[in-house]
């Protein structure tokens, strides 16, 4: 589940950082990393082209919170498979080639050299904590 962004100021509304999020993946998709630019996902998200920069401090932070994003999508997947160890392990692998196949340039963030993801770009986010953004590597 994507999160709600910070509060609002006085009497707007505040903007899902979701929508955000949303939109960056879309463009992620059709152009790959440079396709998003935070003018563009603002657009995209139907807010005003500056609104991004209220939640992401530029877009290395946004790319990484997308890629979070796909990892925690990805840890979901797997935290609901059932079954034996090994047909586990299948399932997690099938749905890993999925999002390979599926989202190329998301698969390449979510693999690529590690981002300089700061604690402020996590909290803007307002993704799960995690250093590197693996849901493997604590395992």
């Amino acid at each position: 589940m994507w999160h709600e962004g910070r509060g609002s100021r006085a009497g707007v509304a505040p903007i899902p950082t979701e929508a955000l999020l949303d939109a960056a993946a879309e463009l992620l998709d059709e152009g790959g990393p440079d396709a998003v630019t935070l003018r563009d996902v603002g657009a995209r998200a139907g807010v005003s082209r500056g609104a991004p920069y209220g939640h992401f401090a530029d877009k290395e932070c946004l790319l990484g919170a997308v890629a979070a994003e796909g990892w925690e999508r990805f840890s979901d997947e797997i935290a609901a498979l059932r079954g034996t160890p090994s047909g586990r392990l299948r399932g997690a692998l099938t749905a890993l080639v999925s999002i390979g196949r599926r989202h190329p340039h998301l698969y390449r963030q979510m693999f690529g050299p590690p981002l300089s993801f700061s604690r402020s770009c996590k909290r803007a986010a307002g993704l799960r904590a995690r250093h590197d953004c693996s849901p493997l590597s604590k395992r």
